[in-house]
């Protein structure tokens, strides 16, 4: 009856044989803002794709794992790093739990998805400025729109085919900051 989570896999330093073994999990913190500052992996977006592989549905968080031991102008502040963009109408307990539960909504270390629909065997997002935004599909063959040199990039639109294992979307901008889309099986 709970909303279960692998929390920090890179800090946790388990293998693939420990983590692809989890059952029940309904997600896994794909940033993990203080590893960034503890000077760990932040992001586990391969851990992400190799749960997928292996286990099937499961949804990806962001999260500070805030432990407050610096103040938050300090280059050590873990604080305000990741983070859960949620879809819905109200941000009561209940309406909150049932998005999260229905995995609307997308982990962000700073970049916006404003917009991520499929439509005529296409992938289409609209977000913030980025550098560069892919398509991941659940295998060797990814898609990237990449921005020129001190540009950006606001959208793309990814053809897909029907035999791709998932689909999921990283826009990335210019700082490096991630978010990424909950993976989508077809």
């Amino acid at each position: 009856g709970f909303f279960v989570t692998y929390n920090h896999p890179a800090w946790s330093m388990e293998n693939y044989e420990q983590y692809t073994r989890y059952e029940g999990l309904d997600a896994m913190e794909i940033l993990n803002y203080s590893c960034e500052r503890l000077g760990y992996p932040a992001y586990a977006d391969l851990i992400y794709d190799d749960m997928l592989r292996a286990n099937g549905k499961l949804f990806a968080i962001a999260a500070d794992d805030n432990h407050d031991k610096y103040p938050p102008d300090s280059p050590y502040s873990d604080a305000c790093g990741g983070y859960v963009m949620i879809k819905a109408k109200s941000l009561d307990y209940e309406t909150v739990i049932n998005a999260l539960c229905a995995g609307d909504f997308y982990a962000s270390g700073g970049p916006s998805i404003y917009e991520l629909y499929l439509e005529d065997g296409r992938v289409h997002v609209s977000c913030s400025d980025a550098a560069r935004i892919t398509l991941n599909a659940g295998h060797r063959a990814t898609k990237t729109v990449i921005a020129p040199d001190n540009a950006t990039v606001n959208g793309a639109v990814f053809d897909y085919k029907e035999d791709d294992l998932y689909l999921r979307i990283t826009v990335k901008d210019r700082e490096g900051k991630c978010a990424f889309s909950n993976a989508y099986f077809l």
